[in-house]
């Protein structure tokens, strides 16, 4: 106790042995009060009641357990019962199959000895050039000869190109108006040779060979898709490009020159800024030599379907006959798509300030000389006269103010909206066609005609000159323009149209003859035009797809992501065909007959018992079989 105060020295030694035994009597006896007065069980009590909810517990799981197994008893019963059945049916197929396959392959084996050895020859003959033309395949696609091919026919187009081009120097220093028209003289004369000294080939090509539908609508169609493809690709890629995507990168690399023949995928997204321009460039030189193409095909058309319509007209057209048509048109569309005319780099040395009047192209000097002229001012006169124009733009105003104000009290949506306006102003130039509905097939086909050529080729080469006084003001704006943008998916829009209305127009004219019989036909195919023709109704978009997809499915052009062999034509066949509803129906009629002839096939090694010939036996055990219930059935009989 060194070093404290006296007080406290004191204090603790004051403190002895009892006081503290008092203290742990108090703190005891505390407790003890208190948990009495929380009446507190004793540890024996507690263990008790705990052995006891264990026990309760397991007993009850043991009960909820055995309700489980009794409810779900007759499941598991009905289960194994079918899964039993299931098991014999499916080795009854299995061995039925079997059978059948044996009895197949006898059934080719004695049929292949009951050849003659000429047929023989020839089924052998046959399958080796199957096998030989799937090797050669894989072979030119291993030595990339087609590549090849196409590499020399242009090393061979720029030599013969540059050769022209120099004869038609020569001929620009004497007169630049003869170096103008030389080509087209030269294709004239050729083509009077070619029909004075084969006349009979050239009448059988022209006739009996579908070359010009190839030339005209198969070949367009194919040129059509892939410039599309092209376009939306290359608008994804702009898109990525110019929002500093990282799957675009900079680089000085050329673009393939393959992108157009070999599809859309395979075309190189890694572009730069400056290639991407330059290959937009050649996708609208392209789109748009595409669509002028359509608009003088479409325009044609009408004015043939026009004049046979025509009464007075119309004996004179028939006067004409059909090969000599098909022979006009032929070296028409040949002049118009194949001929060689100079390159835009010769066509300022040959024919000087006189270069802006001459194209490189008979599709432009057609469509800019001849077309263009009348179908503008005919594009005008379809959205009517400066009165009738008054009173429907007053319409369309008094229109786009109620729906505003339905879009602002939030009964209408800004979409629905643009929708509903876009399709009155669209329809209102097919009015006219439509009020024929009314009338007889004679006066319908004026309609369809209407419709089908002339509103759309109309519309086509209205859109075609909106792009063109576009790019003339595209020093002073953006390519990013919106109207400009909108254009051009409005060229893609009538393009996909073009690609769809053809080929119905083809699969209608091989069907005329049929659809004469059918009452209302004509009435049906104005109605198809209009709902091909309105975005709204998006007839075109999707036939375009389908065309597309099915396109994808042969193998014509190279399939997108989004393809789907499930999609096309020939799988959903398939598919329905494998439903097994569509077997059924097939087996009903044959199943009795394939009864027998299993039957007769497999008994027809025994031996002939009692006398009874093999096929009455087989008859007589087949119908033993037929009255004999199944296993299913007997189940069901004793359930």
């Amino acid at each position: 106790m060194q070093g404290l105060p006296p007080k406290v020295s004191d204090l603790i030694q004051q403190i002895n042995i009892e006081t503290l035994y008092e203290i742990k009597e108090h703190i005891t006896l505390g407790l003890t009060q208190t948990a009495e007065y929380l009446q507190l069980p004793p540890w024996e009590e507690y263990r008790e009641s705990l052995l006891e909810a264990a026990h309760v517990t397991y007993k009850a799981v043991l009960v909820d357990a055995q309700l489980i197994y009794v409810t779900l008893r007759p499941l598991f019963i009905l289960l194994s019962w079918f899964m039993g059945h299931f098991a014999r049916l499916m080795s009854f197929l299995l061995k039925d199959a079997a059978i059948r396959s044996q009895i197949s392959v006898k059934r080719v084996i004695v049929f292949q000895h009951s050849l003659p050895r000429f047929w023989i020859l020839v089924e052998a003959s046959i399958i080796a050039a199957c096998i030989a033309a799937y090797l050669l395949r894989r072979l030119i696609k291993r030595r990339r000869y087609v590549e090849r091919l196409r590499a020399w026919y242009d090393t061979k187009r720029r030599a013969a190109q540059r050769k022209y081009d120099a004869a038609l120097d020569k001929v620009s220093r004497i007169s630049t108006t003869l170096a103008m028209c030389l080509p087209h003289i030269l294709y004239g004369v050729g083509a009077f040779v070619v029909k004075w000294l084969l006349s009979d080939v050239f009448v059988y090509i022209a006739s009996d060979v579908p070359l010009l539908e190839c030339i005209t609508v198969f070949e367009p169609t194919f040129h059509t898709v892939v410039a599309v493809q092209r376009f939306q690709h290359l608008c994804n890629v702009h898109r990525k490009l110019y929002a500093n995507d990282p799957l675009v990168v900079e680089d000085d690399s050329p673009p393939c020159e393959d992108n157009e023949r070999r599809g859309v995928d395979n075309y190189e997204p890694m572009m730069t800024k400056i290639q991407l321009k330059k290959e937009e460039k050649k996708s609208n030189a392209h789109l748009q030599k595409l669509l002028r193409y359509w608009v003088i095909f479409g325009l044609v058309i009408s004015f043939g379907k026009l004049l046979i319509m025509l009464p007075l007209v119309c004996r004179l057209v028939l006067k004409i006959e059909d090969n000599v048509i098909r022979q006009l048109l032929l070296v028409m569309f040949v002049w118009l798509r194949y001929l060689p005319l100079p390159s835009s780099k010769q066509m300022g040395k040959t024919f000087g300030k006189h270069a802006r009047l001459y194209s490189t192209n008979t599709i432009d000097i057609v469509y800019c000389n001849l077309v263009q002229p009348f179908l503008l001012p005919l594009a005008n006169v379809t959205e009517g006269r400066k009165q009738t124009r008054g009173m429907i733009e007053l319409f369309l105003a008094q229109l786009e103010t109620f729906l505003s104000v339905c879009v602002f009290m939030k009964a209408l949506r800004a979409e629905r909206k643009e929708q509903i306006v876009h399709v009155v102003t669209e329809g209102l130039a097919l009015l006219p066609a439509c009020t024929t509905l009314l009338m007889p097939s004679m006066f319908t086909a004026y309609g369809c005609v209407y419709v089908g050529g002339f509103v759309s080729t109309a519309n086509s080469a209205k859109c075609d000159d909106a792009i063109v006084k576009s790019d003339k003001k595209a020093a002073f704006i953006s390519d990013d323009d919106p109207k400009l943008l909108q254009l051009r998916m409005l060229r893609v829009r009538w393009l996909r149209y073009w690609c769809v209305y053809v080929n119905v127009l083809f699969l209608l004219a091989r069907a005329g003859s049929i659809l004469a019989w059918i009452p209302l036909s004509t009435h049906a195919t104005l109605v198809l035009l209009v709902w091909l023709q309105l975005p709204a109704f998006g007839g075109a978009p999707l036939l375009y797809d389908i065309l597309v997809t099915e396109m994808s499915g042969f193998g014509i052009i190279e399939p997108d992501e989004s393809f789907d062999a499930e999609k096309t034509l020939m799988m959903r066949v398939l598919n329905h065909m494998s439903t097994p509803g569509f077997e059924e129906e097939n087996n009903d009629d044959v199943g009795h007959e394939v009864e027998i002839e299993d039957a007769e096939s497999l008994h027809s090694s025994r031996s002939n018992k009692n006398g009874i010939p093999i096929e009455e036996r087989a008859v007589m055990e087949s119908s033993e079989e037929r009255k004999t219930p199944t296993t299913l059935e007997s189940a069901a009989i004793t359930n």
